[in-house]
């Protein structure tokens, strides 16, 4: 798979929405502004950078205020992100500060990412972090699912219940 694939599928389907205002993300998707202009001309290859007020909205700054009342669990994430993710890809720095900031977000992870469905999701998670993606097995939600991968790791998150089949949050947890 090349660069244009990731910029192509992934990248240019969330800058899109993210600029529309459709995200869950604080300014510049979480990335410093330099590392966001970088990506945005590489991914949209024509036309100028969105203006400011995209950035520095009354939504944005307020995800960037909630957002940074988690840092810890914020690194917590990119912590385990950044255990499974392949090396060999161009923007998997990026995509493992975007998809942790977007976690704290309360929708779907693929909504909040501006991304059109779950299978994408699912893809990019396939692509960026291959072991990671095998690991859910049952097809749990993936934003449930890295919190339950916290959780097992001994993080300060509830686990509800012994294992997910005795949870009475199951049906919320796992499409079918």
């Amino acid at each position: 798979m090349t660069k244009t694939y990731e910029l192509e599928t992934f990248w240019r389907p969330m800058l899109k929405a993210y600029c529309e205002g459709k995200t869950a993300q604080p300014p510049f998707m979480g990335l410093d502004q330099k590392r966001f202009e970088h990506l945005y001309n590489n991914a949209v290859q024509q036309g100028t950078l969105p203006e400011s007020t995209v950035h520095q909205g009354p939504q944005r700054l307020t995800y960037r205020l909630l957002f940074s009342q988690r840092e810890d669990e914020k690194q917590q994430i990119v912590q385990l992100l950044r255990s499974y993710g392949r090396s060999d890809c161009h923007y998997l720095s990026e995509l493992t500060q975007v998809v942790a900031h977007t976690c704290l977000g309360s929708s779907h992870l693929w909504s909040d990412l501006g991304l059109p469905n779950r299978r994408v999701l699912g893809e990019l998670i396939r692509f960026y972090y291959p072991e990671l993606h095998q690991k859910n097995q049952h097809h749990m939600r993936w934003k449930r699912f890295f919190y339950r991968q916290l959780c097992e790791q001994g993080g300060d998150y509830v686990c509800r219940a012994p294992s997910c089949e005795e949870c009475s949050s199951y049906s919320d947890c796992f499409i079918n």
